[in-house]
């Protein structure tokens, strides 16, 4: 028998030599090291590991792209240009039924009714808007009575003397949708056209002008409407 081998009795009979032993305790005293080493320190990444983890962000970043979720993650309070306007100035004949905001509906506590005239309404939105923001007016007119041509006259203002848009017909950046089955796209998606340009109005309402001029004292734009009694009109800010 070799004399650098020694035997050992197993249970089951079998032997081991020295050199086993000597192997298996060189393993633990590796494997107590590592753990030591490694709870202590965390264990840096593989480049393999570094490059999932970037394609995995970055596919996760155009995915909430493509779902509106990035640009919109809390629509209505996400905006990322320079102020475009601090508050709405609205006169319209008749009703302003709800205001979006970034796809968001604008709550009724920042909405004051200034003035109300046989239905037709004088109103201002605390609103702050943006560059890159884009608003919403849903407005109705009763073709039953006399008196009130559909219009809508609205003016963004970042205060009482500087008014930032005005609407108006000839840039066709005014958009209107009369389609209700178009509305919910065309209020969430900024880029959607709806049914194409406001249309200007031919004979406004005559107080309406003489409200808004007072409200806007450097007021410079003209009512608009679409080509229903109700209708959707959308403005998106851009400088």
């Amino acid at each position: 028998m070799p004399s650098n081998t020694l035997i050992l009795a197993t249970g089951a009979g079998r032997s081991k030599s020295a050199d086993y032993w000597e192997r298996e305790a060189t393993e633990k005293r590796l494997v107590g090291f590592l753990a030591t080493r490694y709870t202590q320190t965390p264990r840096p990444q593989t480049v393999f590991q570094a490059t999932m983890k970037t394609l995995l962000l970055i596919f996760s970043c155009l995915t909430l792209f493509h779902t509106g979720v990035a640009l919109q993650a809390a629509p209505g309070n996400v905006s990322y240009g320079p102020i475009a306007a601090h508050y709405v100035q609205m006169v319209s004949a008749e009703f302003v039924v709800d205001i979006y905001h970034n796809g968001v509906l604008v709550p009724q506590s920042q909405r004051q009714l200034q003035k109300e005239v046989y239905g037709a309404q004088i109103e201002k939105v605390s609103l702050e808007l943006h560059e890159g923001d884009w608003i919403v007016f849903h407005v109705v007119n009763n073709g039953l009575r006399s008196g009130f041509p559909r219009c809508f006259f609205a003016a963004g203002m970042l205060d009482e003397t500087h008014p930032t848009f005005f609407t108006e017909a000839t840039s066709h950046r005014w958009l209107a949708c009369d389609n209700i089955q178009k509305v919910s796209q065309f209020i969430a998606n900024w880029a959607d056209r709806g049914d194409g340009s406001a249309q200007a109005v031919p004979q406004p309402w005559k107080d309406g002008v003489k409200y808004i001029n007072e409200k806007v004292p450097s007021w410079k734009g003209a009512p608009i409407w679409g080509t229903a009694h109700g209708t959707w009109l959308k403005y998106v800010i851009v400088k």
